[in-house]
């Protein structure tokens, strides 16, 4: 594995699933020098994947894949939608999918997709669920943890949902020493606080059907 590799990356995505930058020691000169890369997001809705031909035939190399959603306890059902507790999920697929895409050449990250619309559930508690499932894969070599951001606008008001993704940045800082990406929509960035940038200052925003 080249020092390249071995390092943790610092990500900007400019388009969802689309692009990437890969930030080594020199942030300015790599941002200078353009270094672009094709990649994707997955999750068990995709079911079996051949990383290979990902890699080979598709062109990829670099892909975010979910490990999971909700926080540490209760069930969730993808299928019906209906769930217990703090609804946990664990993807089915994250293990393999992180493994073979990383055997297969890509350079690969965890993604939790966060459930504050469970008002219930803490920003703490999520970040947990995402470390026992992701934190043996948000270490040098791998791409930085990503947090997704989609839910919850109608359930909170602004600053009740930014503190809950605050408290969850805080917490795999804490555990991990460096802040997750988040991947947000321009609207849901409109209705959070500034704050949630200072937490998260690396932003992965959806830009869709060629954006």
């Amino acid at each position: 594995m080249t020092a390249h590799r071995r390092r943790l990356m610092l990500v900007h995505v400019a388009a969802a699933a689309v692009s990437v930058t890969l930030l080594g020691r020199d942030p300015a000169l790599a941002q200078s020098t353009g270094n672009r890369l094709p990649g994707l997001d997955v999750s068990d809705w995709q079911g079996n994947i051949n990383w290979s031909t990902v890699y080979n035939s598709g062109g990829k190399r670099f892909a975010f894949i979910r490990s999971s959603r909700g926080g540490t306890t209760g069930t969730y059902d993808e299928v019906a939608r209906t769930g217990t507790l703090s609804q946990r999920y664990d993807d089915l697929t994250f293990v393999t999918n992180i493994t073979n895409a990383t055997s297969a050449g890509l350079y690969v990250g965890p993604y939790h997709f966060a459930r504050p619309d469970i008002v219930t559930n803490t920003g703490v508690d999520e970040a947990n669920h995402f470390l026992q499932q992701a934190g043996n894969w948000m270490r040098p070599g791998y791409l930085l943890p990503v947090l997704d951001a989609e839910a919850g606008q109608a359930e909170r008001s602004p600053a009740n949902l930014s503190q809950f993704y605050i408290d969850f940045a805080n917490r795999i800082k804490q555990v991990v020493g460096v802040a997750p990406i988040i991947y947000i929509n321009q609207n849901y960035a409109n209705y959070i606080t500034a704050d949630v940038a200072a937490a998260m200052p690396n932003n992965w925003e959806a830009r869709w059907n060629g954006q």
